[in-house]
């Protein structure tokens, strides 16, 4: 391996190693602080708890929430897909627990009673059973899961719209990337990254 590859290599894990004593050194100000207060108390605001809140009591009211036309945030779309899919695997969530319930029910009627003659599953042997019971439990937790995951699903993005509800997503953002090499108790050399809106 050539010196230069070496010190490259090193220069870049020095570099690595260094970047989680980075701080940040974005800057806030008195001013920005009444800004983000006035932006509170704006009816555009949204905030992230109360979307939360509202899709955990009901599934859909966070969407319907962080709902904002005039600033070409539209949520409403992802309700009825939301209920879509809360009807469908609830559908299938009560339709294996029947299923569940009358396989078991005749596998218990035939380990009770040998002789006697099959309710409603003649042609099933009690292996059949068996293996019928196995499935539509399997299906069963898999629905329960999946609805659970709807819902969680469902509440992760109301909170991350309110979030994003007030960020600037106008043309006029401008990053600016610059190195960064600050000698203190502990020097560090890393790269700074700053995210601002040019003025017009």
């Amino acid at each position: 391996m050539s010196n230069w590859l070496k010190y490259n290599l090193l220069f870049i894990l020095l570099i690595l190693t260094q970047l989680s004593y980075c701080q940040d050194s974005t800057q806030v100000t008195d001013q920005d602080t009444v800004v983000t207060e006035k932006a509170k108390k704006d009816s555009n605001y949204r905030s992230p708890k109360r979307a939360v809140l509202l899709s955990a009591v009901l599934p859909g009211a966070g969407q319907i929430y962080n709902h904002a036309p005039k600033k070409g945030k539209r949520n409403l779309w992802k309700v009825p897909i939301l209920y879509a899919g809360i009807g469908t695997t609830s559908y299938f969530l009560f339709d294996n627990i029947k299923n569940y319930k009358s396989y078991r029910t005749e596998y218990i009627y035939r380990l009770n009673c040998d002789t006697c003659a099959s309710i409603n599953y003649p042609t099933f042997t009690v292996e059949n059973l068996r293996t019928a019971i196995d499935q539509y439990k399997n299906w069963r937790d898999m629905s329960v899961v999946i609805l659970a995951g709807i819902y969680v699903l469902q509440l992760v993005d109301a909170s991350v719209s309110a979030h994003l509800f007030n960020h600037d997503i106008s043309p006029n953002l401008t990053l600016r990337i610059a190195p960064t090499a600050r000698i203190s108790n502990t020097s560090y050399v890393g790269m700074s990254f700053t995210l601002f809106s040019r003025r017009r």
